[in-house]
């Protein structure tokens, strides 16, 4: 009796793709162009090779298999797995500290223990700024705590890239599971402008959007969390947005990325984000009951309190690019 064919995982068919090999070979090939010319800048291949390492680097994770027993790691209820966590680490660790050489401040202000809500403002096409918040805190913050941002179902529906999210600790945005986690004492991060936030044109960069209902607030209430407010600056550069195909969207029923500086023009290649200098600083924390919150369901000061975050985060962002020389080097 013929046996029949196991199916493939998302992973593996994404590791057929090749799409960080490919991109790797096509970077290989420019810096091999570039080798025999004279007067080239330094800084494009100081730009270029990370870049390499990146995508070979996310290539090998892709195509790693998940049944091989040395590489499987603790699965958590959510879909985390630590063992993929510890291979695409390297290469996080690659954009945090040589391509966007990320700054921080206030870290001192995130609890060692215990639960509390990291809030932040929302920008760069990519929730890229998820991961950089996150490996932050593993990597810098005393206790090297792990962050589960909450990622909108934009994110989490996608074939293939939901499955990376939510195998490095992302979790489908809801109460439900928001609740879960922070009475379980984790960390988690929340992003309340939305998909809104990270499709900003380039021309509205850095201004706060409407953060929803005060969902977030409410949910601080009820699991009586702290708030820290966290602003990302040097996101909004990464894929500058130039256009929206809102109503092309509408009309044809699909859901199409906006068009950047870069794509789809150059093809593949202009997915590759912008080095631009990244800033994040840590806020102080705002106690929810404290600020006349009575329940979940007091919206008028759930509202207030909505509104004193985002004034918060706001500030932050102004005071520091008040601050910034220049989108690239700081």
């Amino acid at each position: 009796m013929a046996q029949h064919e196991q199916p493939q995982s998302a992973t593996d068919r994404a590791a057929q793709l090749g799409l960080g090999e490919s991109l790797a070979g096509r970077l290989e090939h420019r810096l091999a162009q570039r080798e025999g010319r004279r007067g080239e800048p330094e800084i494009e291949r100081d730009l270029l090779q990370p870049l390499v390492q990146f995508f070979s680097s996310l290539s090998s994770s892709l195509s790693s298999r998940s049944d091989d027993p040395e590489q499987i790691g603790l699965v958590d209820e959510f879909g985390m797995n630590e063992g993929w966590r510890a291979r695409v680490r390297h290469f996080l660790e690659l954009l945090y500290t040589a391509y966007w050489r990320v700054e921080v401040s206030g870290l001192e202000h995130v609890p060692s223990d215990g639960r509390a809500m990291l809030v932040s403002n929302h920008s760069g096409g990519l929730p890229f700024d998820a991961f950089m918040i996150s490996h932050c805190i593993e990597r810098d913050h005393p206790a090297h705590r792990s962050v589960r941002p909450l990622m909108e179902d934009v994110f989490s529906t996608q074939p293939y890239f939901s499955i990376l999210m939510s195998r490095y600790g992302m979790v489908r945005a809801c109460q439900e599971n928001g609740q879960r986690l922070l009475e379980a004492d984790r960390l988690i991060c929340v992003f309340p402008e939305g998909v809104k936030g990270v499709t900003k044109r380039y021309r509205d960069r850095y201004r706060l959007l409407r953060f929803g209902r005060g969902g977030f607030v409410k949910l601080a209430r009820r699991t009586e969390s702290m708030i820290v407010p966290v602003s990302v600056v040097g996101a909004e550069e990464i894929y500058p947005i130039v256009a929206r195909p809102d109503r092309i969207s509408r009309r044809l029923g699909l859901s199409l990325p906006p068009a950047t500086l870069t794509f789809p023009w150059l093809g593949p290649l202009g997915l590759v984000p912008l080095p631009s200098k990244w800033y994040i600083d840590f806020g102080k924390p705002i106690d929810v009951a404290q600020l006349g919150v009575r329940s979940e369901h007091d919206d008028i000061a759930i509202n207030s309190v909505k509104e004193q975050v985002r004034a918060r985060i706001q500030w932050q962002i102004i005071e520091r690019l008040k601050r910034r020389e220049s989108i690239w080097r700081g």
